[in-house]
């Protein structure tokens, strides 16, 4: 029973955060032109706070306080599009009201938005068919809470904030005003249209008001069931109205004409929380509501037979307050929740879909986020009341679920002899009986006191406040959801909160600046990490979580560019650690300001795909693809074959002007592709003129039928170089280990491979150009089915300051770091040459070295060899492995042979076979990652951990 009444009233708490969003500020005028980093999950990550539905029933659209609109498909659920008015930091966009015209043409949305506007808020338009923003009306005094179109779709009805404003009608022909009522002593929540044209309104001074069709006021009315009308809903026939109330668990149902009480719906045994949003079936058959009030397991949705006159039930809703109920035409109704949720039930009460949140549930868990004495390392809960408990560690960037006690954590602190802090949670706190300063509506949600008790942190609804032990406040930060937990490190150095959006965010505790964000995906697999400054770091596919909001102005919708069309630019593991760890790597974040690589005029290109999907007889054929500029200009074209890039264009030579304008927007892509036996799944992606901003990738799927079967070849393209010209560069081992490799890839490969071709490249012709032509050499044999193995032997380095990979070809001179860069192999070279090699198996091998006269000037960790063998493996699609050797391991060896080289040989040889006594990609990359820092912690003491990315298929190497 107590944890039933403590979960309504958890809902009932967290509800008040849904009908207002801080103190307002005067944000009106041109839209900010900085990009704005946000989460993007394919789901709402802040709440629902209203949807709408067409008369065919064909479109659902959400709108939610993480200031978005999503079109949704019915009755699949499918995610048609999103959405994106100008927004602004903290509360500015945020939405509260959406609605679809009858026909489902168009999209209205508002809430906190002035920034539409030169003064007072905005209600936006948009194309449901092409997501363009249409139109605007701009100038409305206060926050926009509802949106209801007329039934027949001439008129458009705003209900508004705060007291005097009231409601607006508007003619959707020309946007005119239609009719005003500005007499309200509240604001107003809810709005709804009869088919003959009257208007209903409810508002928080406790009146329904009801207009004719010329919008006159025909009654106004209290409603006996509580003092603040929230929702209205008109039966189809017009004949009655329900209301639904914020302060109250009561439902009434009055006179669709003069608004006299006829009659309430049986509420009894239902005391806490609220019913404050009630919708009629289709047929007004069925009376629904729903709203904070919470049984222990979710909040219901409950149903009344006999147009609310008879029996009652309920049905499962969401985890937290139903905040929406719409009709639907077979007799059934769709609803939203603030999870963020959404869900829809037939006639019957079967529930047909239902849409769950992505993003963790804080609530209820301040005393489950644990923490490290070095803030490096937490625990946190997926779900509420401390359900589903993972961890997450900075330093390993490893995610794992939390079974047993870990006694390196702690808890928060929240009781101390010398600070007495009462009401904090989800009240208003009080310090030794005083009160602390919290924003007007604001409540505590959470509170940790410093280890040195000489200060506290005090977590709300939508700040972050550190105040010493008088009550004075020290910093105070705005955050971007509600903020459920929060705790500080042992060392004192850092605090961490756990936020409503489902992020956790570490902060400085010296001036409260913000290190580092982290969101982990409810799938409790994927993750992302990042700095304030945009850099990433990521579980795979978790780059597809966060990107840039762009605004483009008062009268064109936003764009939104994912971080993973910036991956060359900001996946820097590295920099996220550097920050982490209190360095400055401001001078990393000014060569890639996202301030000046995200503009208007450096969007990247849409690219579509001409060409039909389908099968063939035919191995060649014709791929044709559109690429369209958005302002920024088209620059490399890249087409990839199930990952693989097989074509680069640096130069055009694949586009041809579309149209016969001079200068045309759009351009066509064509190539022919040699394809694989079986299913193909053919990519194009084109980047910016600047090549810093990657488009889409537009996808078809080609099936080549093909009863030919042959036994593939192995080709292997082996580079080693021993005697660099710089004499301090000079290694022992690398030729030696090239041709025990090849020998060792010959003896296994006899029996997988009709045969094995070698191309060896040694010291002298171990040039850049050297290189090139071999790669070329190698590439005009190979064949789509074939096996390709590159092994790359010598110095390799990751160069910091744009962290990527290079290996240093024979002629290389160090003279500083730059040398690097201008002289070395980079990954963008290395995909280019991997592109003339059709063999779709392929396997990178680097072993490389960093001794010499440069090691000290470039140091090489571990989380910097990340970064690099991420970025090369992304670029290029083959799977990698690499190590990179200290000065004593490169010059002694382990023996006779470079020890990553040796422990290759040894897992080629047997040690890495499988069941069927096969050597395969993974299991050579398992036996390696498993088996090298053993042998290099026994011999010389420190574990040289190799680095590896493993994309594509699997396929076996060697049968020993």
């Amino acid at each position: 029973m107590r944890r039933t009444f403590l979960a309504s009233m958890l809902a009932a708490l967290s509800c008040l955060l849904l009908l207002w969003g801080g103190n307002r500020l005067a944000t009106a005028g041109e839209p900010h032109q900085e990009p704005i980093l946000r989460l993007e999950t394919g789901m709402h990550a802040g709440n629902i706070k209203r949807i709408d539905v067409d008369a065919a029933n064909r479109w659902l659209v959400t709108a939610s306080e993480d200031k978005t609109v999503r079109l949704w498909e019915l009755p699949s659920g499918r995610l048609v599009r999103v959405l994106r008015p100008p927004i602004g930091k903290e509360n500015e966009g945020k939405l509260y009201a959406v609605a679809i015209s009858p026909d489902g043409r168009q999209i209205a949305c508002g809430g906190w938005t002035e920034l539409g506007s030169d003064s007072g808020d905005t209600i936006y338009l948009f194309d449901r068919a092409t997501g363009r923003l249409l139109k605007r009306i701009s100038g409305l005094p206060n926050v926009i809470f509802h949106l209801a179109y007329s039934r027949d779709g001439r008129y458009l009805a705003a209900c508004l904030g705060e007291k005097n404003n009231g409601v607006r009608v508007y003619r959707t022909d020309d946007l005119g005003l239609a009719g005003e009522d500005r007499n309200y002593g509240s604001q107003s929540d809810s709005a709804d249209f009869t088919h003959d044209g009257r208007l209903v309104t409810s508002s928080r001074d406790g009146y329904l008001r009801l207009y004719s069709r010329d919008f006159r006021l025909i009654a106004k009315e209290k409603a006996p069931g509580g003092s603040q009308t929230s929702s209205v809903s008109f039966s189809p026939d017009g004949q009655k109205i329900a209301v639904g109330f914020s302060d109250s668990t009561k439902v009434d149902v009055l006179s669709g004409h003069n608004l006299s009480y006829l009659y309430s719906p049986d509420t009894e045994g239902i005391n806490v929380g609220n019913i404050s949003k009630v919708s009629w079936s289709a047929d007004g058959d069925v009376l629904y509501g729903g709203g904070r009030y919470h049984d222990g397991k979710g909040c219901p949705v409950f149903v009344w037979e006999n147009g609310g006159r008879g029996k009652r039930s309920s049905i499962p809703g969401a985890a937290n307050t139903i905040t929406d109920i719409r009709p639907l035409k077979d007799g059934g109704f769709i609803y939203s929740g603030a999870d963020p949720a959404w869900g829809v039930y037939d006639r019957a009460g079967n529930r047909k879909l239902y849409l769950t949140p992505v993003v963790a549930d804080y609530r209820a868990t301040s005393d489950e986020l644990l923490i490290s004495s070095d803030g490096a390392y937490i625990q946190f809960c997926y779900e509420a009341w401390g359900k589903s408990p993972a961890r997450f560690d900075v330093n390993t960037r490893r995610l794992v679920s939390a079974s047993a006690q870990d006694t390196s954590l702690f808890p928060p602190v929240t009781e101390s002899p010398a600070l007495r802090i009462t009401s904090w949670k989800n009240y208003e706190p009080e310090l030794n009986g005083k009160d602390l300063k919290l924003d007007p509506y604001e409540k505590s949600r959470s509170l940790a006191i410093a280890p040195d008790g000489d200060s506290f942190l005090l977590g709300a609804d939508w700040s972050l406040s550190l105040f010493d032990r008088e009550g004075k406040e020290k910093w105070k930060v705005s955050v971007p959801d509600t903020t459920w937990a929060v705790n500080i490190a042992g060392n004192g150095r850092l605090a961490v909160a756990a936020f409503g959006n489902g992020t956790i965010r570490w902060y400085r505790m010296a001036d409260g600046k913000e290190i580092l964000a982290f969101f982990p995906h409810n799938d409790q697999k994927r993750w992302v990490l990042w700095t304030p400054e945009g850099f990433f770091d990521t579980s795979k596919g978790g780059a597809e979580l966060i990107g840039y909001h762009l605004n483009q102005g008062k009268d064109k919708e936003a764009q939104f560019i994912g971080v993973d069309k910036l991956y060359d630019q900001f996946y820097r593991p590295d920099l996220v650690m550097a920050k982490f760890q209190g360095k400055d790597i401001s001078e990393y974040a000014g060569a890639v300001d996202v301030n000046r690589l995200l503009r208007t005029n450096t969007l990247p290109p849409v690219v579509r795909m001409i060409s039909a999907p389908g099968s063939t007889s035919s191995r060649d054929v014709a791929v044709k693809g559109e690429i369209c500029s958005q302002g920024g200009g088209i620059g490399d074209v890249t087409l990839y074959l199930t990952g693989m890039p097989i074509v680069l264009d640096t130069s055009g030579r694949s586009l041809k002007v579309k149209g016969k304008i001079a200068k045309p927007a759009c351009m066509e892509f064509e190539h022919i592709v040699t394809l694989n036996r079986g299913k193909n799944l053919i990519a194009l992606m084109a980047k910016n003129k600047a090549n810093t901003i990657e488009s889409n990738r537009a996808e078809i799927n080609i099936t080549f039928h093909s009863g030919d079967k042959e036994r593939p070849d192995l080709y292997m393209l082996v580079v080693a170089v021993n005697k660099y010209r710089d004499g301090d560069l000079r290694l022992k081992y690398p030729i030696s280990d090239a041709a025990d490799l090849v020998k060792s890839i010959r003896t296994g490969g006899k029996r997988l491979f009709g045969k094995v071709v070698v191309k060896t490249v040694y010291d002298d012709a171990a040039t850049r150009v050297g290189v090139e032509k071999a790669f070329r050499e190698v590439g005009s044999k190979t064949k789509r089915d074939d096996v390709f193995v590159l092994f790359l032997a010598g110095h390799g380095i990751t160069y910091e300051k744009d962290g990527n990979y290079y290996f240093l070809p024979v002629d290389f001179r160090f003279t500083g770091e730059d040398a690097i860069r201008q002289q070395g192999i980079s990954k963008d070279d290395l995909m280019k040459n991997l592109a003339h090699i059709q063999a779709m198996k392929s396997l990178l091998l680097l072993d490389t070295c960093n001794s010499g006269s440069f090691a000290e000037a470039v140091a090489s960790r571990n989380i910097v060899e990340k970064t690099a063998v991420a970025r090369l493996s992304k670029a290029t699609g083959r799977s990698t492995i690499v190590a990179s050797s200290k000065d004593k391991a490169a010059l002694e060896g382990y023996e006779g042979h470079g020890v990553f080289t040796y422990t290759i040989l040894q897992g080629m040889s047997g040690a890495a076979k499988d069941r069927e006594g096969k050597v395969t990609v993974n299991g050579l990359a398992t036996y390696v990652e498993e088996t090298l820092p053993k042998l290099t912690y026994r011999k010389w003491g420190y574990e040289q951990i190799p680095q590896k990315s493993l994309q594509g298929m699997d396929f076996p190497l060697a049968l020993p």
